[in-house]
């Protein structure tokens, strides 16, 4: 589990981080009443459901590490500016301006068909793990990003 905070890996069981002292969101396991019986004569209203659990990274902030990407750079500048305190958001806004930023001056200094493949390639890629809710880190490039998102 990552620190919303300052980005840090933490033990799932953790309920602080281990870094900044940041109390840290635990999953909330839904428990469904098991010895209720309903009136005489009445059916039963508790959903015969298994219990759930709700993911670490909410779908708000894996939406708005998708939109990181979604119109390159631009986008990135956007969500940094309008997300401060999620740090999921923030790591994706700072690796979207890096690498589309890089790629875009590549792209007109050098006009290749095989920049704009990878261009096209990782942004369906970084979205596609922006909306699984995980950081993944391109070499340097995430290194920067992550740094960046932390202060």
């Amino acid at each position: 589990m990552f620190c919303r905070q300052c980005g840090a890996g933490n033990a799932d069981t953790g309920k602080f981080c281990r870094k900044c002292g940041t109390q840290l969101s635990q999953p909330k396991e839904i428990v469904e009443p098991t010895n209720v019986q309903p009136p005489a004569g009445e059916a039963s209203t508790v959903p015969q459901s298994k219990p759930s659990v709700e993911t670490a990274t909410s779908s708000s902030s894996k939406i708005a590490g998708v939109f990181c990407y979604m119109f390159g750079w631009i986008s990135g500048i956007l969500f940094l500016l309008l997300n401060r305190k999620d740090y999921f958001v923030r790591f994706h806004a700072w690796q979207s301006i890096i690498t589309f930023i890089i790629l875009s001056i590549l792209f007109v200094l050098i006009y290749n068909v095989a920049i704009w493949l990878l261009t096209v390639f990782l942004w369906l890629f970084l979205m596609y793990k922006a909306s699984q809710g995980k950081i993944t880190q391109l070499p340097i490039i995430g290194n920067l990003a992550q740094k960046w998102s932390r202060k």
